[in-house]
């Protein structure tokens, strides 16, 4: 990779969201390394406890976005061809 290369690839970061992003990911993997079974027991307990509190928010996003998708597919918005000129809708 040539300079030119490396310093655009860098301008296309946003670092006030990268770093902060970087960092919680390496704390987490960190520790889940340092203590698997004290990771493992606060993942078990943070999924029961979005399960049990937030399942019916899942439910009703995934009914409404399926809603959505069929509202669009037999609109005027369902002919539009996502593909080349000549692509079938």
């Amino acid at each position: 990779m040539s300079a030119t290369n490396g310093s655009r690839w860098r301008s296309a970061l946003l670092m006030p969201v990268f770093l902060p992003a970087i960092a919680v990911i390496l704390l987490l993997v960190v520790g889940t390394l340092a203590n698997p079974k004290l990771a493992g027991e606060l993942f078990s307990t943070a999924l029961a406890h979005i399960t049990e509190d937030f399942g019916w928010f899942y439910m009703l996003a995934v009914a409404l976005f399926l809603m959505f998708i069929v509202v669009i597919a037999l609109s005027k918005w369902g002919r539009i061809k996502l593909g080349p000129d000549h692509a079938d809708p």
